[in-house]
């Protein structure tokens, strides 16, 4: 009689217990009727009380409180909207938008029948570069310090079409420079800075910003993906919009092959992608066979930049993609000639 791996009863409860008393699950000390009352205040960058909605999202609702004169907000629950699976307490989502595109928001467990939250300030002090500014150079992101001072920021730069292409934790009140090969040629993105507070996060409205040529991009006329091939793509900025989704597999990689038609200098590799984590290998030669050792090797991110190495020369290039069970998806590629 085959014996079976199914876990016993009691193995499942004392997996729960573990779980609970490693901290992994927060029970919840309020019945499901119980009444919690929240409250909080929020505050205009300048320090005036806010007057607007605040949005609150429960376990099972979304409401919008309206805030009074002194920016105070109020809110009366029932115990089970603050609880998930298992009674396990969850996080309920706090948040506010001001009309310039700032916007403040927190997260907490509630916990007990009345709970004051830490107050919250808006902040909005972008600096540099200015709305609608035409890039021809790597930009430095500059604000103005919040009030009061946070320990930290976060700056993120955003491609409509791949998301989070750049980000960057400073505590002062610069970053960068941003390196330009994330940067496509006359392209628009956005960029924000959030100020992260012990309780809260104040986020600043979005700001955008243009490139000029910033590259020599070499154009793709082919690509071919798990023996697969692709139809070329190219309009004189970028190789884009693949969206294939590779299984990955530890012991069998999965090529990418792109074809530049000619030998021509390698500058930098870009490779937009998502979904689980993998290791790549880059190998560059005059035939789309790898060679014996890659130029390149690195654990992919969302967004990779991969330099070649000085005096790399090549028609065809090979991303060799492995990893463990899962998937990647390819959304970009770009190719770029050496900088003069």
């Amino acid at each position: 009689m085959k014996k079976s791996h199914l876990p016993t009863l009691g193995a499942l409860c004392l997996s729960f217990q573990l779980l609970f008393a490693c901290g992994t699950f927060k029970v919840s000390p309020l019945t499901d009727k119980e009444p919690v009352r929240v409250s909080g205040q929020i505050q205009t960058a300048e320090g005036s009380p806010y007057q607007g909605r605040v949005k609150v999202v429960t376990a099972r609702e979304t409401y919008t409180p309206q805030t009074d004169a002194q920016g105070r907000f109020l809110l009366d629950l029932l115990g089970f909207e603050t609880k998930g699976g298992l009674d396990q307490a969850i996080e309920i989502q706090f948040s506010a938008s001001h009309p310039d595109g700032s916007e403040v928001s927190q997260s907490k467990a509630l916990l007990k029948t009345e709970q004051e939250l830490p107050p919250m300030r808006f902040w909005n002090g972008l600096s540099s570069p200015e709305a609608n500014q035409t890039l021809t150079g790597a930009p430095s992101f500059s604000w103005i310090s919040a009030s009061p001072p946070a320990p930290k920021y976060q700056v993120a730069v955003i491609h409509a079409r791949v998301g989070t292409i750049w980000s960057k934790e400073s505590t002062g009140s610069v970053a960068g420079p941003l390196p330009l090969e994330f940067l496509e040629n006359q392209s628009s993105y956005t960029w924000r800075v959030t100020a992260v507070y012990p309780d809260y996060q104040a986020k600043s409205s979005i700001r955008s910003f243009r490139t000029g040529d910033l590259h020599t991009v070499l154009p793709i006329q082919s690509v071919q993906i798990a023996g697969q091939n692709k139809p070329p793509f190219f309009d004189g900025f970028y190789q884009s919009e693949l969206k294939d989704s590779l299984d990955l597999n530890p012991d069998q990689p999965v090529d990418l092959v792109v074809d530049l038609g000619k030998s021509q200098a390698l500058g930098t590799l870009v490779l937009a992608s998502s979904g689980f984590s993998a290791n790549l290998k880059v190998y560059a030669g005059e035939s789309p066979e790898k060679t014996s050792t890659p130029l390149i090797q690195e654990a992919i991110n969302d967004y990779q930049i991969m330099t070649f190495p000085e005096g790399a020369k090549a028609r065809y290039i090979v991303v060799a993609l492995s990893g463990r069970s899962g998937f990647r998806s390819i959304q970009e590629i770009r190719v770029l000639a050496p900088k003069p």
